[in-house]
Parts: structure tokens; C-alpha cells; sequence
């Protein structure tokens, strides 16, 4: 019997790699070539990739970001979203593409968490395991665009609905290009300082738009009373999808439910444009109370449980990380 021929590579053909992504069934702007692109070039970000080939066919990807802060390696993590993808009937090479990632993400980074877009399917989650990944459940929301704005109207909350109709009396939303990019990223570093959360450079979102906006797969929204823009939300679409990657307005706005006018607006624009799911990207741990997620649910959408797959890489100092993090935002 002929032994299989898998072997993995930290190296493939571009548009080999692009053709592989985009013509997956759940393949997503996060595996593409594009996006490593946006993160390589650090200081902040770096990118890790690795491919899975079946003799010279191309049969899996895995793409994931570095992310840090000024303490270097000591706040270093990479995250996979949208990943790894595999082809069909190819599943058993799982083991050897985490393997080999894992070689390279423990040398850069404490932890390595995987986010899928969807579940993974049982066949996956035994290599997961001996790979040292854990599960964790996540909520997300996923919409169905393609029943139409009336339907789609009627599965929203009353009180969401009320808020969209006094939004409008204040508030436009509208698709922007480029020329917004800087002061939609302001509104976002503004309330990440807020909250004292990590946000990626501003470098990401314009080599992002860059690469993917003429082809519509970069968009930025923008929420404004009158001339002002008080909030946005930048999305990624790929393969009928739209997928919520940031959004936020100005907190002394949101009297006016900007917020609740913008997504509803995006969803709106989808249904126009051809996508047919809205994914509000992610909505947190079931166990832990988050007010986000009670937004999100109240725009109909289907509650599934996409969960995270999580490796520590260094345990102790991971640990150490993670309390020291804890003190010093809460001393901030």
C-alpha cells in the first residue's frame, strides 16, 4: 500500500494559496495571503503560515496573527480565525499542520487560540486535543441575509426596532471609502483606551484596505449626525459573508442609538449586495454575563455555540502574564 504523501511547508504559491481560500466553502478573508500580508510587517503584529500538501496539491492552510504590546514576548499571542482549513477528505492531516504551527507560535508567542467561524466537526477535535488545544465554549450570532429585509425586519426586537426608528431621525449611516479610514480608527482607539484593551495599529486597517476594498472585501461604515462621524464598523466580506471585525461609536452619543442604526444599516446594505449571512463576530463565554451579547441577539440572528480552541505555549509564564496584566489594568 502506498504510504500517504502529506508533508507541510511554511511556504506556497500565492495564487495557489488565494484560489485555495477563497474557494473553500467556509474559506474567509483571515486565511488569505492579504491579511498575513497586513500583519507581517510588525513592530506590533507578525504572522505565522503554514500549508499542508498531498503530494504537490495544496490541501490545507493555516494562517495566524502575532499580536503584542511593549512587553514584547511576555504579552505575545496568536490568534487564528477562520482556521485552519482543510480539504475535504484530507482531515487527517491535522495533526501534522498543528504540529508543525505550534513549533513556530511557541517560539513567538505564551498562548496560541484558535477562533472558528464555524463549529469544528468531531473528526478534528481528537487531533486538536493531542496537539495540547482545550475547548472553550463562545457564542456567536450568525444572520440570514438572503430572507430579506421584511423578514429579516420582523426577527428584531421591539425595543431594537424602536431605537432604529429614533436613530434615523438623527443619524445617517453610509458605506465610506478610504478618506475615512483615519478618523473611523480614531473613534476606535479612543474607546479601546477607554476600556483599556489592545487594538491593532492603524498600519493593519490601511494595508487591509489597500489590498482588499477594490474588491469588496474591506468596508468601512460610518454613523454621522449631520457632518460628524460618531461611529463605524469595518467589515470583511468574503464568499457571501460579511463578518462585524470592529465596531463602536462615541459614548456621548449613544443617546441617539448609533450603535443599533449602524448594524442594522450594514445588514440592510447586504441584502442589497448580494451576501447572504451577517456574522456579528462572537459573543462571548455563556457562563459570563456580557451585555454586548444581549445587543446581538436582539437582531434575530442564530445563537451558535463556534466555541475557542486554546494552547498555552508556557504555562508559568503565561500565568505570571495574565495576573500581571489583571494588576496593572486595574491600577491604570
Amino acid at each position: 500500500m502506498e504510504k500517504v504523501a502529506y508533508h507541510i511547508s511554511d511556504a506556497c504559491d500565492e495564487r495557489t494559496w488565494d484560489s485555495f481560500v477563497r474557494n473553500h466553502p467556509r474559506g474567509h478573508v483571515f486565511q488569505l495571503p492579504d491579511f498575513y500580508h497586513a500583519h507581517a510587517l510588525g513592530p506590533q503584529t507578525s504572522a505565522i503560515a503554514r500549508f499542508a500538501f498531498f503530494h504537490s496539491t495544496l490541501v490545507g492552510v493555516m494562517v495566524g496573527v502575532v499580536i503584542r504590546s511593549s512587553f514584547g514576548f511576555f504579552s505575545a499571542r496568536t490568534i487564528v480565525r477562520g482556521g485552519p482549513l482543510l480539504a475535504k477528505g484530507h482531515e487527517a492531516v491535522l495533526a501534522l499542520l498543528l504540529r508543525s504551527f505550534n513549533e513556530k507560535a511557541r517560539t513567538v508567542s505564551l498562548v496560541t487560540q484558535i477562533r472558528p467561524l464555524f463549529p469544528f466537526p468531531d473528526t478534528c477535535a481528537a487531533s486538536l486535543v493531542s496537539a495540547g488545544f482545550s475547548f472553550e465554549s463562545h457564542l456567536n450570532f450568525l444572520n440570514d441575509l438572503s430572507s430579506g429585509e421584511l423578514v429579516m425586519w420582523q426577527t428584531v426586537h421591539r425595543h431594537r426596532r424602536r431605537n432604529i426608528r429614533k436613530a434615523r431621525h438623527h443619524l445617517t449611516v453610509t458605506r465610506a471609502d478610504g478618506s475615512a479610514l483615519s478618523s473611523a480608527y480614531s473613534i476606535l482607539r479612543h474607546n479601546y483606551r477607554r476600556y483599556r484593551m489592545p487594538l491593532l495599529p492603524i498600519n493593519v486597517f490601511r494595508r487591509l484596505y489597500n489590498s482588499l476594498s477594490l474588491k469588496d472585501e474591506f468596508l468601512i461604515f460610518v454613523v454621522k449626525k449631520g457632518e460628524k462621524t460618531i461611529g463605524t464598523l469595518f467589515a470583511l466580506g468574503l464568499n457571501r459573508s460579511l463578518y462585524c471585525w470592529y465596531a463602536c461609536s462615541l459614548q456621548d452619543s449613544y443617546k441617539y442609538y448609533p450603535n443599533d442604526l449602524i448594524h442594522w444599516e450594514v445588514m440592510r446594505w447586504g441584502t442589497q449586495n448580494g451576501y447572504s449571512l451577517f456574522d456579528f463576530g462572537g459573543a462571548g463565554s455563556p457562563q459570563v454575563p456580557y451585555g454586548v451579547r444581549d445587543f446581538k441577539r436582539q437582531y434575530g440572528g442564530q445563537e451558535r455555540n463556534v466555541g475557542r480552541w486554546t494552547c498555552i505555549h508556557h504555562p508559568l509564564l503565561y500565568s505570571v502574564a495574565r495576573r500581571g496584566f489583571a494588576l496593572l489594568r486595574n491600577w491604570i
